[in-house]
């Protein structure tokens, strides 16, 4: 009998693992990885007690060793890998001038060279699944339009022209890069953060759809 349809989320959120309930509810399994042990623990419980089939492993994504043993614990739990869903990242508010190289690698470390890690344990696993879906959760600091600092936007940046590279030489592979740019939603005179549903329905929409690129809200 083959094995479920699996998605592993690595930056597991309250939002992505809304997304999981629904992979589950469609029969799929899903897997987590995150920093905080204790979330990581209150996520399974709460599609534990859907029925779900959850693993979990907490892990910093910018240590290749940490992911690594992550990876290497996941083929344990299953030997199949169809989704890697990259939501993992931190932001950083100082001013261009003030950048130090410390806190720029910090972020690039989190933002770039996370996915980097994952990816490259993510993609032989693809390969024996015959086919495999990488999608990379970001925002509009990709498109240089955000005020966060210099080296948040630059991360996503370089994220962004890294994936698109990613994907021409993945044509032939059946394996599918894709970048969800979350945006921000016009409620009157004023500028809000996406809702939970909204985030789920657009994660949802391009695990079915497959995009090279999907913007949600405005950049």
């Amino acid at each position: 009998m083959d094995e479920p349809i699996t998605t592993l989320i690595a930056g597991a959120s309250p939002d992505l693992v809304e997304a999981a309930r629904l992979l589950g509810r469609r029969g799929e399994r899903v897997a987590l990885i995150a920093r905080a042990e204790l979330q990581l623990s209150e996520f399974r419980i709460s599609l534990d007690a859907e029925g779900i089939a959850c693993w979990i492993f907490p892990a910093d994504v910018t240590e290749p060793s940490q992911v690594m043993k992550a990876f290497t614990n996941l083929t344990g739990w299953s030997k199949r890998l169809d989704r890697l869903i990259y939501n993992a990242g931190v932001v950083s508010s100082e001013l261009t001038a003030d950048l130090t190289g410390s806190e720029m690698h910090r972020v690039m470390s989190a933002n770039l060279f996370g996915f980097v890690n994952c990816f490259q344990l993510a993609h032989p696993m693809f390969k024996r699944t015959g086919g495999g879906h990488a999608v990379i959760v970001s925002n509009s600091s990709a498109y240089g339009s955000d005020t966060i600092g210099a080296a948040y936007t630059a991360s996503k940046a370089s994220l962004q022209i890294y994936a698109a590279t990613l994907r021409r030489e993945l044509a032939d592979e059946n394996i599918r890069i894709s970048e969800l740019h979350l945006g921000k939603m016009q409620d009157g005179p004023d500028w809000r953060y996406l809702y939970q549903a909204e985030v789920v329905a657009a994660v949802m929409r391009m695990l079915d759809e497959k995009h090279d690129r999907y913007v949600v809200g405005e950049m």
